[in-house]
């Protein structure tokens, strides 16, 4: 049911003013139930967001300093490439962004 507000506004000025109170009265009680939902969810939320920034704090305990620092910098991470990149490595890298290139 699609009911633009001019229709339910129409709808509504046909009842007598003691109805119309009654509509009133059950609208702020439909307004203060979707609050309290949403507020219940958002609290919710909000705890299972502590509980994983508690447990991915747990868990960085275990780990060296220097390897958090790295991961923060974007230093820790994986690529594809092939079996002998020891060897190709600098084929497979970008200096355009070195300072003091030739290029």
């Amino acid at each position: 049911m699609n009911l633009s507000p001019q229709e339910i506004t129409a709808q509504l000025l046909t009842l007598p003013e003691q109805e119309q109170q009654k509509v009133m009265d059950f609208v702020v009680s439909l307004q203060s139930e979707l609050a309290r939902k949403l507020s219940k969810n958002n609290k919710h939320k909000n705890k299972l967001t502590a509980l994983e920034t508690q447990q991915e704090i747990s868990d960085k305990k275990d780990i060296s300093p220097i390897y958090q620092a790295f991961e923060q910098a974007g230093l820790i991470g994986c690529i594809e490439t092939d079996e002998q990149l020891s060897t190709t490595y600098k084929e497979k890298l970008d200096f355009s962004f070195k300072h003091g290139s030739t290029e």
